[in-house]
C-alpha cells in the first residue's frame, strides 16, 4: 500500500513539533481554567440555594433571591447549575419559599375538613372504599417548620390510591382496542405517557388526571400524569388521584420526593414500596389559594430554565463554529 506523506525539511518539522506543544500547553492551561472556574461556578450556586433553603422568614428569603439575580448571567452560563436550579425550584416550591403567603387564604386546616366531607361523600356514594385512619405526624417526624396556614398532614389524607393489576397476556392486544395499558414507566418516558399495549380488561383503571407512580422495579418514583380518558395499568404502577387539592402541586410535591421513595424500595429481584409507603409520606399542605399560585409560579420558572438552556446551547454552538474558523486559518 503507497501512502502519500508531506515531508517538510528536517528545521522546519523541529520548528513544527515545537510550535504544536507549545499549543497543547496552551490547551491544557485553557482546560484547566475552564474547569475550575465552572467548578466555582457550581460551589457559589450551592451556596446561593442552601442560602434560600436556609432562610427563615419573607425577608431573609428576599435577601437570598437578590444575590442570585446579582449573578444570575454568570451562574446560569452552564446546564449543570440549570438542572439544580429547577431541582431548588420544586424543592423550594413544596417548603413555601417560592411565592409569598397571604393572609386572606383560606388555611389548610380548612382545606382539611373540606377534604374529609368530600371524602365522606365519595364513600357514601361507594365511589371510593373507607380509609383506615393514618397514624398522627409528631413534632420531631416534621423535617422543618411550614409557613403560617400549611398543615404537615399523610399524603394518604389528600388521595385515592389505586394499585395497579397485571394482565395475562390474553387479556391485552397491541391492534389499539380498547384503553391503553401501562405496565411501568417505559411507557411514559416522555411528557405525555404512551403504550403499545392495549385492554379491554378494566381491572384497575386510572382516569384523566390521575398521577401515575412507579412502585415495583429499577423505576421506584418515576411519576407521569394520564392524559387519556381512562387507562388500565399493571402492579408495576399505582395511580395518585388527588381529593381537593391542586394536582399539579402534588405531581410536583411527587417530583421531590424522589429519592426518598427511592431509598424506601426493598426486594431483591423485583424491588419496590407498597401503599404504605406512599399513604405515609409527610406532605406539605398550603391552603389552596396558594398552591395554585406555586403552581402557576413553578411553570412560569421552568418556562425560564427551558430558555437558559437553549442560550447555552446557542452560546456553545457559536463557540463551535469561530473555533472552527480559527482552525481553518492555521
Amino acid at each position: 500500500m503507497e501512502l502519500m506523506v508531506p515531508l517538510p525539511p528536517l528545521v522546519e518539522q523541529r520548528r513544527i513539533v515545537a510550535r504544536i506543544d507549545q499549543l497543547m500547553a496552551r490547551c491544557d492551561e485553557l482546560e484547566k481554567l475552564r474547569v475550575e472556574r465552572e467548578a466555582k461556578r457550581l460551589t457559589v450556586h450551592i451556596s446561593a440555594l442552601n442560602r434560600l433553603f436556609e432562610a427563615q422568614g419573607n425577608d431573609s428569603v428576599t435577601k437570598a433571591w437578590h444575590f442570585i439575580n446579582r449573578h444570575f448571567g454568570e451562574l446560569y452560563s452552564v446546564k449543570a447549575n440549570v438542572t439544580e436550579l429547577r431541582k431548588a425550584i420544586l424543592q423550594l416550591g413544596v417548603m413555601g419559599k417560592l411565592v409569598p403567603q397571604d393572609p386572606n387564604d383560606q388555611p389548610a386546616s380548612e382545606l382539611l375538613k373540606e377534604i374529609e366531607v368530600e371524602k365522606r361523600r365519595l364513600v357514601k356514594e361507594g365511589k371510593i372504599k373507607p380509609q383506615k385512619p393514618l397514624p398522627e405526624i409528631k413534632s420531631q417526624e416534621q423535617p422543618y417548620a411550614l409557613p403560617e396556614g400549611w398543615e404537615w398532614v399523610r399524603l394518604g389524607e389528600l388521595i385515592e390510591l389505586i394499585s395497579g393489576q397485571h394482565l395475562t397476556p390474553n387479556e391485552y392486544n397491541e391492534n389499539g382496542e380498547g384503553i391503553f395499558y401501562y405496565t411501568g414507566p417505559a411507557d411514559f418516558g416522555t411528557k405525555n405517557p404512551k403504550s403499545n399495549r392495549s385492554t379491554t380488561v378494566e381491572r384497575a383503571v386510572a382516569i384523566e388526571g390521575d398521577i401515575l407512580l412507579t412502585v415495583k422495579g429499577a423505576g421506584v418514583g418515576k411519576t407521569n400524569v394520564v392524559v387519556e380518558r381512562k387507562a388500565a395499568i399493571s402492579r408495576q404502577l399505582m395511580a395518585l388521584r388527588a381529593i381537593k387539592v391542586n394536582k399539579e402541586f402534588l405531581f410536583y410535591f411527587l417530583i421531590t420526593i424522589f429519592y426518598e421513595l427511592q431509598s424506601l424500595s426493598t426486594g431483591i429481584a423485583i424491588p419496590g414500596i407498597g401503599r404504605d409507603d406512599v399513604t405515609h409520606r409527610r406532605f406539605p399542605l398550603p391552603p389552596l389559594a396558594e398552591q395554585h399560585r406555586i403552581v402557576a409560579k413553578i411553570d412560569q420558572l421552568m418556562a425560564l430554565c427551558d430558555q437558559l438552556e437553549q442560550q447555552i446551547d446557542a452560546t456553545s454552538s457559536k463557540q463551535s463554529i469561530l473555533l472552527n474558523a480559527v482552525m481553518a486559518m492555521i
